[in-house]
């Protein structure tokens, strides 16, 4: 049947009637909670932006005189702005009940400021927060205050991890309720800790996640405003946005961590993995060189690195590995290496030598008592480490010991214990320490394509070697100290290949290049150099009659 034209104008009002009415009904309602049915100023600002949000809309509820409106709600938020509010609000006892009821009947709820007091007056939370004071000069980006997520969250969508979401235009205190130095929740998680310019505050731990069966509580003790002057006022409306759409099941793609409560220990547990094959390539005899080189026949204590699109090898010409990170972590430092003579150990720094450097290697050659040693030192192009080579032209057998720390050092801003307890173990199919976090995805080998006479690893501050036997000293740090005692002779053509390989992706990404890293090191070496050569030979240079200023 056709309708006429003019019956159109009758429907086209109902349409989008019917449209509105759905789109409103999509909408998640948030039910604002007072104890008064006056609003203050900052109620009101709340209330205000919520209404006025594509995704919300609210319904203000004085649990004093209706907390049966609270089945009509997704969630609810309650609101303290500072300790004033929170105290008239401890007069109502038998009112917050009420919330605690509709927490364990699956409700969801929002506490924010000093509503951080809550879960602890609710019995929900054994351990009560406290209040801290952080005095607050307008200084430009340097009093910007926020959160930040152990490694990511739904509620910093798009907000990378964590945001800074308050910033005054004026001087002024700010209380903040949160668990602070070793204090933890025992019943609740913590999502995210205060973040200060570019300092993680990981001792401020100042947003808490609680989980009851279908319920959920989101406590923030800090920071949320939204009558007051704020620089941030975008970022902290998007923060809300998120904690009520994670709250309420619609933004829950993200990754989920929280910050732990660590003893910082490292843990020994076992490894065991399908051995090694001998590769072709671990003589390096086939190296191609770029043009550009350094020599230096007495170095010392001079800077050098080396650099892939993922490992960067630091340190001192004269020996050594000071530091090698795979980014966003350290994987190792204080790497030495020293050549066992009788009941003693020479350390290749102490040793005369002669360095070549190149964009893509550093070469040491030093002159050992039984002959040269070279040592080459080169990270691989894309994958996460680098190789240390060793060749030693020498009338009898030699002796390497070599030694390193690791302890997951966490990129700065992050304190150098966030990532906790270390975990450890050598795996004699792969000749490797393995270090990881509790995680697993921050995970470390370290190891040679030979197998070593000796090896230890522990919570050691040292290792030396006395009557052919290794000794060790205890430390409290959380740390990982490793040594290796490998024997250069004919049988292994007096060649050793050590891979160092980290990685944020877990164990299977760090076996697979660590094996290839010792399947193919000419050719991990051969893809940087022609990465190098490529770039001298397409970028723009400068031609000057200055040999030593071109390179």
């Amino acid at each position: 049947m056709k309708i006429p034209k003019h019956a159109a104008l009758y429907f086209l009002p109902l349409l989008l009637i019917t449209t509105c009415q759905n789109y409103s009904q999509s909408k998640t309602i948030i039910g604002y909670i007072t104890i008064s049915d006056r609003l203050s100023v900052e109620d009101s600002a709340i209330v205000d932006w919520i209404s006025g949000h594509k995704l919300f809309n609210v319904k203000v509820i004085n649990i004093s005189r209706e907390p049966e409106k609270l089945k009509d709600v997704d969630a609810a938020w309650v609101h303290m702005p500072d300790e004033s509010v929170y105290n008239e609000w401890s007069t109502h006892l038998p009112e917050i009940t009420e919330l605690k009821e509709y927490y364990e009947s699956d409700g969801k709820l929002f506490l924010s400021n000093f509503a951080a007091f809550l879960p602890s007056a609710l019995g929900i939370e054994l351990q009560k927060p406290k209040i801290r004071t952080l005095h607050i000069k307008d200084n430009g980006l340097f009093d910007e205050k926020g959160l930040q997520s152990f490694r990511g969250h739904p509620v910093f969508k798009d907000l990378f991890g964590g945001s800074f979401i308050w910033d005054s235009y004026e001087n002024h205190e700010l209380p903040i309720v949160g668990y602070f130095n070793d204090d933890f929740p025992q019943s609740g998680k913590v999502v995210a800790t205060g973040k200060s310019y570019v300092t993680v505050n990981e001792n401020h731990r100042l947003m808490v996640e609680y989980q009851e069966k279908q319920g959920k509580i989101l406590s923030v003790g800090a920071f949320i405003y939204f009558s007051k002057n704020n620089r941030l006022k975008l970022h902290l409306e998007k923060f809300v946005e998120n904690s009520l759409l994670y709250l309420v099941g619609k933004n829950v793609k993200e990754p989920v961590t929280y910050w732990q409560k660590y003893d910082n220990k490292p843990r020994e547990f076992n490894i065991s993995t399908k051995s090694l094959k001998k590769s072709d390539e671990r003589l390096l005899k086939n190296l191609p060189e770029t043009e550009l080189v350094f020599n230096n026949d007495n170095p010392r204590n001079n800077f050098f690195d080396l650099a892939g699109r993922r490992a960067l090898v630091m340190g001192k010409e004269n020996g050594g590995i000071d530091e090698l990170w795979v980014h966003p972590f350290r994987v190792l430092r204080d790497f030495q290496t020293g050549v066992v003579i009788e009941n003693r150990v020479v350390w290749l720094n102490d040793l005369p030598v002669r360095v070549e450097i190149r964009p893509e290697s550093l070469t040491r050659i030093y002159q050992t008592e039984y002959g040269k040693l070279k040592e080459i030192i080169y990270p691989s192009l894309s994958r996460a480490g680098a190789i240390v080579h060793y060749q030693a032209n020498i009338s009898k057998p030699i002796k390497l010991m070599i030694k390193f720390r690791s302890e997951l050092r966490w990129m700065w801003p992050y304190a150098e214990n966030a990532l906790g307890d270390l975990y450890y173990g050598y795996d004699e199919g792969l000749n490797a320490l393995h270090v990881k976090d509790a995680s697993g995805d921050f995970y470390c080998i370290i190891g040679a394509d030979l197998e070593p006479n000796q090896h230890i690893s522990g919570q050691y501050s040292d290792i030396t070697l006395k009557s052919n036997k290794f000794t060790k000293a205890k430390t409290d740090l959380n740390q990982v100290y490793h040594a290796c005692l490998y024997e250069l002779n004919s049988k292994n053509d007096n060649v050793l290949n050590i891979a160092i390989v980290g990685t944020n992706e877990g164990k299977v990404d760090a076996i697979n290049d660590y094996r290839y890293l010792l399947s193919y090191p000419e050719q991990v070496y051969s893809t940087l150099t022609k990465h190098y050569q490529d770039l001298l030979d397409t970028k723009l240079t400068i031609d000057s009659p200055d040999e030593e200023f071109n390179k």
